[in-house]
């Protein structure tokens, strides 16, 4: 037998238990296949769109990009992500996985992380590479540094949206319940985060701190903090929650 096709040993113990081979599996699902490049196609051809709206006027452009970048891939990202974990979960697929050497909490883990990492490169790095291409083009002063870093409060963002979709797929069976918290998140943010006193006090406070980034406004990093500190409590809860589920 090939080493292709070949069972792979698990090894680690405790929560690590079966945690690499997992996570090369889903890094497999994502990267192995066609999915990162369309999405990263599709998402670079929507966002470069909106972008050059403001080809007349740059800095309207780089403003409705990052608007664009908060909104529309969060769609998917909530649709993706809803399926990672309530998929398994109904097909059978998490029970017969974890009937092998296999812990919940490595289980979950390589549910959020590689989707993390799927999401923030064809979603959100590679359309924001593209856009800059053309803003520069365009007539945009843009410093290349500067615009990546601003990148990362969107990423943070998307994985705010992911993860809470994750969290409640632990707790959920159906998509409705697990699909009704994010959305209305995704659409509210943008105007939470224009606010003057409400804005800093979430994730959604993140559009303005990347936009602060390009324009040399200072933004309060509070959105940043407030963001990793939620990221890491759902991540805590789902993998309580789903080491309390019955397969």
């Amino acid at each position: 037998m090939s080493s292709k096709n070949s069972f792979e040993p698990v090894t680690g113990t405790g929560w690590r238990m079966g945690f690499g081979a997992l996570f090369k599996k889903e890094m497999k699902t994502w990267f192995g296949t066609n999915a990162w490049w369309q999405q990263a196609g599709l998402w670079s051809v929507i966002l470069v769109l909106f972008g050059s709206v403001g080809i007349g006027d740059p800095e309207a452009g780089v403003f409705i990009f990052y608007m664009m970048a908060m909104i529309f891939p969060g769609i998917a990202i909530i649709i993706i992500s809803q399926e990672r974990i309530l998929e398994e979960k109904r097909s059978g697929s998490a029970a017969w996985i974890l009937s092998k050497p296999v812990s919940r909490t490595a289980f979950v883990l390589t549910k959020f992380i590689p989707s993390a990492i799927g999401f923030c490169f064809s979603m959100m790095l590679v359309p924001g590479l593209l856009f800059y291409v053309l803003a520069t083009y365009m007539g945009a002063s843009l410093q290349f540094f500067t615009f990546l870093g601003s990148l990362v409060p969107l990423m943070l963002w998307q994985l705010f949206l992911s993860w809470l979709t994750m969290c409640l797929a632990t707790f959920f069976e159906k998509e409705g319940p697990v699909m009704a918290v994010p959305f209305p998140f995704l659409f509210i943010g943008p105007s939470l985060a224009q606010h003057p006193i409400y804005g800093p006090l979430g994730p959604w406070g993140l559009l303005q701190y990347s936009i602060g980034m390009t324009t040399g406004v200072p933004y309060s990093i509070l959105p940043i903090i407030i963001t990793v500190v939620i990221l890491i409590l759902f991540l805590i809860v789902a993998v309580f929650r789903f080491g309390k589920h019955e397969f």
